[in-house]
């Protein structure tokens, strides 16, 4: 019996830098996904954060403004250990890093086979086509059971690690409508023919040249023969497909032709640092086999409009009508490209893969070596799911309390501002300190407005009064920011450090004794330090009480007496 899917078992490497993104919403943005130092990206972890006992309030208050420099100094020398990732910075840029696709069950990057499959079909319908424009005319009818890429399936490939590629928008320039070649660098700025690796870049966690992963592709050439050919629209052009060394030759020759095409766009609108991105289209074209053994093709971010399309509306790119918008007609060619820059200073097209087919042999060896992998890897990512559940848990929590921050400092601006205009002074000054409690920071309106306030409040009763306010105010925020006498205490390392703590805590929290749990918290931390002291140290500290007076002042001699006993 003929199988159904007849398997081939591929390698995919990757030519140019490759990027695919999981969507804008994954984008990495600084000051809140991570942070900069030392020419490198440190990608953060919340839940590590605040384990590591950083201030949740200060915390919230940098990531609700995007505070990288103080984020980065609130973290501290914890920064590793609150990191998830550390990746080389090639540049800096303004905009957000954009992502790479990571699998769920891994966290690895992956190339999904839907993005491998959609290129190809832009492809496969370039060849395929004659007149027609709609690939239903083409392929045939999803609803019909022979819409003919349902008969490719290609597996997703999995990859071990991603860098960050810097790349830059190489556009035309058009000047007394003559085109030339420039590089996009700001708004203000505009394009111009200078290069400069910043300025309008994007940084984009990519795979690099060299990366290998394994798939396979899956061919339902007895499935497609059930309709018949007779029954498939241009049925013996789309049966010859299924055989690898066809397949492979359409693709190459839609690469090379493609190729040649950029190749002439630069040649014919040159400006600095064209050269190199010439040189790196002639390396693509001499990698493209003449034997058709393996395929290279285009894939993912920096594709392009030629590329999605399947590249059939024009024979070139340097002739005819050239626009940024594409709505002018379909005769309109785009005059934009993305250009990555590695740090070899090559100048690359993103995207591009070679597929290779592996034998049975080699097919055998790598299984093992992927089962082997597969599940160290699994193994791993139960652990970072469950991480991650946790960290999305935070998130939310940190999310609600920015969200109520916000709406309780819109509201008490609303009811200071009413209150303002209604003359009445005191009150207003009162929700505009809270808002200004709220905000965390100098925030120059609400200090604006404060000192409006302060202003109106020229009469000494009203002046004593607002001091009054002043100090509720600040005893409202102290007991809001008090912690266990426990947390405060946990650092000392040194019993006179330990005693002033514990009076600074007392005089804050308004305190006169100790509960029995807070004692015993102090006690505990007595014998930690006494027991991590030199002999000498010890015998000063046993025999002698007046070293224990600023503690016995405020919980008691006789307690005191009792624990030196004890040690």
């Amino acid at each position: 019996m003929k199988e159904l899917n007849k398997r081939h078992n591929i390698c995919l490497e990757i030519v140019t830098p490759l990027s695919i993104g999981p969507g804008v919403e994954k984008d990495w943005t600084k000051g809140v996904d991570y942070v900069e130092k030392d020419g490198k990206i440190f990608l953060l972890n919340l839940h590590k954060m605040i384990d590591a006992g950083i201030d949740v309030n200060k915390l919230t208050t940098c990531i609700e403004k995007k505070d990288s420099n103080n984020l980065l100094k609130l973290i501290g020398r914890k920064l590793l250990d609150v990191s998830d990732k550390e990746m080389e910075l090639p540049v800096t840029s303004s905009q957000n890093i954009k992502s790479f696709v990571k699998s769920q069950f891994t966290g690895c990057p992956i190339i999904p086979g839907s993005s491998i499959k959609g290129a190809i079909r832009s492809i496969i319908f370039n060849h395929l086509r004659f007149n027609e424009t709609k690939e239903k005319d083409v392929f045939g009818n999803s609803t019909k059971g022979d819409e003919f890429m349902r008969f490719f399936k290609f597996t997703d490939f999995n990859f071990d690690d991603t860098e960050l590629i810097n790349t830059k928008i190489y556009s035309l320039i058009n000047k007394g409508d003559k085109w030339s070649g420039g590089w996009k660098h700001s708004f203000a700025e505009g394009t111009n023919a200078h290069f400069k690796p910043t300025g309008f870049n994007t940084l984009y966690e990519s795979l690099m040249p060299s990366q290998i992963g394994y798939g396979a592709l899956m061919l339902s050439e007895t499935a497609f023969d059930t309709f018949g050919i007779n029954n498939q629209i241009k049925g013996q052009q789309k049966k010859e497909l299924f055989l690898l060394s066809n397949l492979f030759k359409v693709i190459n020759d839609y690469t090379r032709n493609y190729l040649k095409k950029e190749k002439d766009f630069f040649l014919s609108y040159p400006t600095e640092k064209s050269e190199r991105i010439i040189d790196g289209i002639d390396e693509l074209i001499k990698q493209i086999p003449t034997d058709n053994s393996f395929c290279i093709f285009k894939m993912a971010v920096g594709s392009g409009f030629h590329s999605i399309t399947g590249d059939w509306l024009f024979d070139d790119y340097v002739s005819g009508i050239l626009d940024r918008k594409r709505n002018k007609g379909n005769n309109v060619k785009p005059k934009s490209r993305k250009i990555a820059i590695l740090k070899d200073k090559r100048f690359m097209l993103m995207g591009f893969v070679k597929i290779t087919p592996l034998t049975c042999e080699e097919s055998d060896s790598i299984a093992l070596e992927k089962e082997d992998l597969f599940n160290e890897k699994l193994k791993e990512s139960k652990t970072k799911r469950e991480q991650i559940k946790k960290e999305s848990e935070k998130r939310r929590e940190v999310e609600l309390l920015q969200r109520q921050r916000q709406k309780d400092l819109e509201e008490l601006l609303i009811s200071a501002h009413k209150l303002y205009e209604e003359n009445n002074y005191e009150e207003a000054l009162t929700l505009a300190r809270k808002a200004n409690a709220i905000k965390s920071s100098n925030d120059r309106t609400i200090q604006q407005f404060i000192s409006e306030i302060m202003l109106k409040l020229n009469d000494q009763k009203l002046k004593k009064e607002t001091e009054i306010l002043q100090k509720r105010i600040e005893e409202i925020t102290k007991i809001q920011n008090s912690i266990p006498l426990s947390d405060r205490i946990s650092k000392a390392n040194k019993l006179p450090t330990l005693f002033g703590n514990i009076k600074t805590w007392m005089k804050q929290n308004d305190r006169d004794t100790l509960t029995p749990e807070e004692l015993t918290s102090v006690r505990d931390k007595i014998v930690k330090i006494y027991d991590s002291m030199k002999s000498k140290e010890k015998t000063e500290w046993k025999t002698k009480i007046q070293k224990w007076e600023n503690l016995s002042l405020l919980i008691g001699l006789d307690v005191i007496e009792q624990w030196i006993n004890e040690l």
